[in-house]
């Protein structure tokens, strides 16, 4: 099979709706987990007019976050396991760093929260995240933190790149970058983005590049720019940049 016809019976609905990510979020000194719960927090949200038209997510509660998840068993009813705990921490993060208001229902044991997502500037750009990729990441999310850590990289994937700039949908920034940017070791990264590339979320091409030293690299796209990624690699192989494309 032609390596760069993989993604040719790929059928995705094209993409109208999308969420915003401050890439302030990188410097600011947020962990994975803070990073990747943000950005599920953003996805679950909406305008809401009882907080005067900001965005937020109503009647959440700390267990159906851990069970959306996959942080803790669909089943399980202890509110103070070690997931909630994890959770209720990485709000906390959240909230002292400024990027969430939790406003909690006291009179019922602070169970049930609203989550307030406070307007940032985004002037220093943002990363934009697709509902279908977001969707994908929740329905396939396996136990532990992985689910958060994948948001956290779909988050750092996505601010390399520009919506309105199809030359720039393309990424081929290392996992050491990445890892950088998220606070995780470019193994952990590596191994992320293979399970990402295993379910459709991301499509990748791995090449030898035409040099002396015949340096193989990765070069990664949102699933739904894959059309974008294959053009690039044909240019590449076109200009003699690329030798071959490994798979």
């Amino acid at each position: 099979m032609d390596v760069l016809k993989k993604y040719d019976e790929l059928k995705l609905t094209k993409q109208r709706y999308f969420a915003l990510i401050p890439k302030t979020i990188f410097i600011d000194g947020l962990s994975a987990q803070a990073i990747g719960l943000y950005a599920y927090l953003v996805f679950k949200s909406a305008p809401q007019t009882q907080f005067n038209g900001k965005q937020g997510w109503q009647n959440v509660s700390f267990r159906y976050i851990c069970q959306d998840l996959s942080l803790s068993n669909k089943n399980a009813q202890n509110t103070n396991s070690y997931a909630v705990k994890g959770i209720q921490n990485t709000l906390n993060e959240l909230e002292e760093a400024g990027y969430i208001t939790t406003n909690h229902y006291k009179w019922i044991s602070k169970t049930w929260f609203n989550v307030i997502i406070n307007p940032v500037d985004k002037s220093d750009g943002f990363a934009t995240l697709y509902p279908n990729v977001m969707n994908q990441l929740l329905n396939r999310a396996d136990r532990g933190s992985n689910t958060l850590k994948r948001f956290a990289l779909y988050v750092a994937m996505r601010s390399c790149t520009f919506s309105n700039d199809d030359s720039s949908k393309v990424i081929g920034a290392t996992p050491t970058y990445l890892g950088n940017m998220i606070g995780l070791s470019a193994s952990t990264v590596f191994r992320h983005f293979v399970w990402m590339r295993k379910h459709n979320i991301v499509a990748y091409y791995h090449v030898r590049l035409n040099n002396a030293s015949g340096t193989t690299k990765y070069y990664y796209a949102d699933i739904n720019d894959h059309k974008m990624l294959t053009k690039t690699i044909k240019d590449k192989i076109k200009h003699k940049r690329v030798l071959k494309v490994i798979d």
